[in-house]
């Protein structure tokens, strides 16, 4: 399951940015996260850890903590589909 969710996590930012179908982004995030897919599996990851930390911090760092995840994934997502 977590495999899946990471290896497709990038389908909708394909859809908006490169204007593909659904099932084409899908396979192009699939086949282009498998390639980096440990790099991608870390990076959830640490974005869980400290996004579990902004709940212990009583709820009020979630609002960073989501903050830091979506900029760590759009990072991801630039490296990953340069061009």
């Amino acid at each position: 399951m977590t495999y899946l969710l990471i290896s497709w996590f990038f389908t909708l930012p394909l859809i908006i940015d490169k204007k593909l179908n659904f099932w084409n982004a899908m396979r192009l995030s699939f086949k282009m996260v498998n390639k980096h897919w440990f790099q991608c599996f870390a990076v959830f990851f640490v974005c869980g850890l400290i996004g579990i930390l902004g709940v212990l911090l009583c709820c009020i760092g979630v609002t960073i903590t989501m903050s830091v995840f979506y900029g760590a994934m759009a990072y991801a997502y630039i490296e990953i589909f340069k061009g």
